[in-house]
């Protein structure tokens, strides 16, 4: 995937995955809702936004954030700062995306996860979210 990915793509994916480290510490040490007020304070103002994005570009930004925050991150992040992450980027381009949270109990263990969904499709994921985590309702 990431050899079709141009010089414009790897920049931001090192981009996503410098942030991505400061969000993994920042998740340890504050809350959610702190991150998501710091990251509104660092967003720009959004590029002019077409009123329908291709939704093949909208996954293709996933896929390049999703492998910056993997692949130029000195630590692995966790769902939930990678979600945010995407989120993020995704709002600097104009691009509405919900940040979704969810829980699950399988065989007694209790687990959570965080995904982004753009018009209802899950961005990022190998498997819907929503078949796996029962969501927080907004």
């Amino acid at each position: 995937m990431w050899r079709s990915f141009d010089w414009r793509d790897h920049w931001l994916a090192v981009q996503a995955g410098s942030l991505a480290s400061l969000l993994e510490l920042l998740l340890r040490c504050t809350s959610l809702q702190y991150c998501q007020r710091l990251l509104k304070a660092l967003r720009p103002a959004p590029e002019a936004a077409d009123s329908a994005f291709q939704p093949a570009l909208v996954h293709h930004l996933a896929d390049v954030i999703g492998f910056g925050a993997r692949r130029y991150t000195p630590f692995p992040t966790a769902c939930l700062a990678r979600s945010l992450l995407l989120q993020h980027f995704l709002a600097r381009r104009g691009i509405g995306a919900s940040l979704c949270l969810g829980t699950r109990i399988d065989k007694g263990e209790f687990s959570a996860h965080a995904w982004v969904e753009y018009l209802g499709m899950p961005l990022g994921e190998g498997q819907a979210p929503r078949e796996l985590y029962a969501p927080f309702e907004q």
